[in-house]
């Protein structure tokens, strides 16, 4: 975990790419918020949330919500608008993944999506 709060990453980005490259296992991409300052932005949690995709790949992240814990660093309409923020350079399908489809597989869920 990294301690965004006091600025810290190299220490956890150097790991996480180890993990991320030596194995093939699914990062969740949530909790940021909860181990920054009060205070967090986009931009704060930007570097983590690009590393994570960076290492991981759209095909390895999964989207989650950190509720309700989430709710004692922010609220959740909040975390949902910077998460688009933050993904908003990826293609649909891309953001799909993250959003949705990751875990679908990884859960091994079988849901149909009614348009």
């Amino acid at each position: 975990m990294p301690d965004i709060k006091n600025g810290e990453f190299t220490y956890w980005a150097e790991r996480i790419k180890h993990i991320a490259s030596e194995t093939d296992v699914y990062c969740k991409l949530s909790g940021l918020t909860t181990l920054a300052a009060p205070d967090w932005q986009a931009d704060t949690l930007r570097p983590y949330f690009e590393h994570l995709l960076s290492c991981f790949g759209h095909e390895r992240l999964i989207w989650g919500s950190d509720w309700p814990v989430m709710l004692c660093a922010g609220d959740y309409e909040r975390w949902c608008l910077i998460c688009d923020e933050l993904l908003e350079e990826l293609d649909e399908s891309m953001k799909r993944a993250i959003y949705m489809d990751n875990a679908l597989g990884f859960y091994k869920l079988d849901r149909k999506i009614k348009n």
